[in-house]
């Protein structure tokens, strides 16, 4: 499995926690940005937790 989300090809689903959210609520990250706008687009099947 790739090691930076920029390299992430989404042939698997992968599992995101709570930074990347915060990444991207306040646009410190553009290669997370860039990454949830793909999970959006369905691109790319990513799973979270609740907890």
């Amino acid at each position: 499995m790739p090691k930076n989300l920029k390299d992430f090809r989404g042939k698997e689903p992968i599992f995101i926690d709570a930074n990347i959210f915060l990444h991207h609520a306040f646009d410190v990250n553009p290669v997370s940005v860039e990454f949830l706008k793909k999970v959006e687009s369905f691109d790319l099947k990513a799973y979270t937790s609740a907890l």
